[in-house]
Parts: C-alpha cells; sequence; structure tokens
C-alpha cells in the first residue's frame, strides 16, 4: 500500500510540473512552491537551457558553467513557458531535444514509479509544445550536447550576437569534466552519465517503451524538430 501511494504521489506531481511548465503563471508559481525562483529567466538573465528530462540538460550546463563562471543561467525547469519567456525578453536560449526511446527509458530508470503513459504523453507534449517555437531558439540533439558541445555554444553565438565563451572547448577538456561526474554516481540511477546500474535498468525498461502505441507519434514531433 505504501508503494502504491509513493507511486501515485510522484505520478501527480509529474503530471502537475509538467503541466505548470507550460503557461508562464504556473510556471512562476510551481518555481517559487519548489524553491527554484533563481532558476527562472528574468530581465537580466543572459542565457536559458532547457529541455524535457534527461537530454543532457545538467552536463550541457555544467559544460557553460564552467566556461562562463559568472554567467547568469536560467536553466533545469523543464518548460516550455520558460523558453517562452526567454524569446520575450530577447535572452539566448537552447532548446535541448533527444529521441523518445533514449528520453524515456532514461527517465524511468531514474524513477521507475513514474508511469510509462505519463512519460510517452508529456514528452509527446512538451516537443509539440517547443515546435512553433523553435525558430526563436537554438534547437540541439543529445548527441551535440554529449559530444559536441562547442558546437551549441557556437550556434547561440551565431544565432543571437552574443558572445559565449566554450565554443572551442577540446575533446580533452570535455573527458575530464565526464571523468569528475562519475566520480561519486557510478551507482546512481539519477546520475548525469552512464553507469553499470543504470544500464542494466535500461535494458529492462526498454522494451516497455518501444512497444508504447504511442511511440511513433512521439518519435514524429522529435524528428520535425530535428529537422531545426
Amino acid at each position: 500500500m505504501q508503494a502504491m501511494s509513493s507511486r501515485i504521489v510522484k505520478n501527480l506531481r509529474f503530471a502537475a510540473g509538467m503541466a505548470a511548465g507550460r503557461y508562464d503563471l504556473t510556471l512562476r508559481a510551481h518555481a517559487m512552491l519548489r524553491g527554484m525562483g533563481d532558476r527562472l529567466v528574468q530581465a537580466d538573465t543572459e542565457l536559458c537551457i532547457e529541455g524535457y528530462q534527461r537530454s543532457a540538460n545538467s552536463y550541457f550546463y555544467r559544460v557553460v558553467r564552467r566556461c562562463n563562471r559568472q554567467l547568469r543561467i536560467a536553466h533545469h525547469l523543464h518548460a516550455v513557458a520558460q523558453l517562452k519567456r526567454a524569446i520575450r525578453y530577447g535572452i539566448p536560449a537552447v532548446a535541448l531535444i533527444r529521441n523518445p526511446s533514449d528520453t524515456l527509458t532514461s527517465l524511468l530508470t531514474s524513477d521507475p514509479r513514474l508511469s510509462v503513459d505519463l512519460a510517452v504523453s508529456t514528452y509527446i507534449r512538451f516537443l509539440q509544445d517547443l515546435k512553433p517555437l523553435a525558430d526563436n531558439l537554438v534547437v540541439a540533439s543529445f548527441d551535440q550536447a554529449i559530444n559536441r558541445p562547442g558546437t551549441i555554444i557556437a550556434a547561440l553565438n551565431q544565432r543571437f550576437g552574443c558572445q559565449l565563451q566554450g565554443a572551442d572547448i577540446s575533446q580533452q577538456q570535455l573527458h575530464r569534466l565526464k571523468q569528475r561526474l562519475h566520480q561519486g554516481s557510478a551507482q546512481r540511477a539519477f546520475a548525469p552519465v552512464p553507469n553499470a546500474l543504470k544500464e542494466k535498468r535500461k535494458s529492462a525498461l526498454r522494451p516497455r517503451i518501444e512497444d508504447h502505441p504511442r511511440l511513433a507519434v512521439a518519435q514524429q514531433a522529435f524528428d520535425e524538430l530535428g529537422k531545426h
């Protein structure tokens, strides 16, 4: 009974958070209630980094922060309304996207209490809401964020005329960063980098994602955004 209650509460909170992230007023209220008001886009924000969960948000944020120590960054609210705020204020913004199978498998690995149906439906809604904004943002893939983050920084500089540092970050520097992220997270399912525990859980979960009846809709939403 306690496990079922925990699962219900988790899904209600996740659904509420994703719904709140679609609109400015509810996003601001939700962020304040969670003590994340400092992550909201404000008039003096210099960069916005957002994406659906498990889309390299944490890793790319760390890369940018490593190269731009004092930069005022809005991040990690996983909310389309956050990107709308950035557009309204004229702030450089990047939306990170990842293919649905890998994203959703990783998400459910991090918290098995989450409903597969809810994960799929919120992923689809997030990308569909993001599509009309894409021409006003830099849309970047998970692979770019993990393996070629400098290309995203360069695209932000070109698109918005800003001067972010890190476009020339080397593979050696990225390797050192990945090593630091591995330290202390070798057996954590929520770790921002691969590990043995995550891969084992992913193998068990992947068939549930790939057999989902709405995966094709999710894939179409991803493919359409990938054109940007």
